[in-house]
C-alpha cells in the first residue's frame, strides 16, 4: 500500500480497514526501533496492540500534545513507545548479547 492509500483508509469509515493500516504501521516502527529486519518477536506483541489501541483512539486528534474543554482533558505522550522503553532496551540488550553456547560438529 502507498502512503496515500494507507491515509484514505485512516480518514475513511472502515474501522476494520483503518485497524489493519495501524497495525502494519505499529508493526513496522517497532521492527525499526528494534532494528530488526524480520516481524516483531512474539513475547512483544502486547506493545504492538496498546499502540494500535492508542493510535486508533487518537484518530482526528493526531498533532494535539494536550486539549481540555469543560473538565475533560486529553494529554498524548510525544512517542507512542515510550512507556515501553525499558521492555525495549531489555530486549534489545538481550539481542545485542554475544555471551552464549557455542557448538562445533
Amino acid at each position: 500500500m502507498s502512503v496515500l492509500d494507507d491515509v484514505k483508509v485512516l480518514t475513511s469509515d472502515d474501522n476494520d480497514a483503518k485497524f489493519e493500516v495501524i497495525q502494519r504501521l505499529t508493526e513496522q516502527r517497532l521492527q525499526s526501533i528494534l532494528g530488526l529486519i524480520d516481524s516483531v518477536p512474539q513475547e512483544l506483541d502486547y506493545i504492538v496492540t496498546d499502540v494500535v489501541l492508542k493510535r486508533f483512539n487518537r484518530i482526528s486528534n493526531e498533532g494535539i500534545s494536550s486539549y481540555s474543554q469543560e473538565g475533560e482533558s486529553l494529554t498524548f505522550q510525544d512517542s507512542d513507545f515510550d512507556e515501553y522503553e525499558n521492555e525495549i532496551a531489555r530486549y534489545k540488550s538481550r539481542l545485542n548479547d554475544k555471551s552464549g553456547i557455542v557448538r562445533f560438529l
